[in-house]
């Protein structure tokens, strides 16, 4: 993942990148802890 400078002293994330994965995080949490998965 060069292109994205992952695990890097310079790594960058895009904010819209962090806001969907922390969406499915939320949401498959919810799904777990409710009984709902």
């Amino acid at each position: 993942m060069l292109e994205g400078n992952a695990h890097r002293a310079d790594e960058k994330l895009k904010i819209d990148d962090l806001v969907l994965a922390t969406n499915v995080v939320t949401l498959a949490l919810y799904d777990m802890l409710t009984g709902n998965a």
